[in-house]
């Protein structure tokens, strides 16, 4: 097997962490764990009310 061939930084593909963008962080209901629906205000498995902060 021929040994692997390096390529100088510069030419370098950029990985998904460097054009990575801010992402909303998920969020899960406090009650039964369910994940939440973006700016829900209430659980669609347990009904409790939700809280945005």
């Amino acid at each position: 097997m021929p040994p692997a061939q390096q390529v100088p930084p510069t030419q370098q593909t950029p990985t998904a962490i460097d054009d990575a963008q801010p992402v909303e962080s998920a969020h899960f209901c406090p009650q039964c764990g369910s994940m939440l629906e973006a700016n829900a205000s209430f659980c669609q498995n347990c009904g409790a009310p939700v809280s945005h902060q």
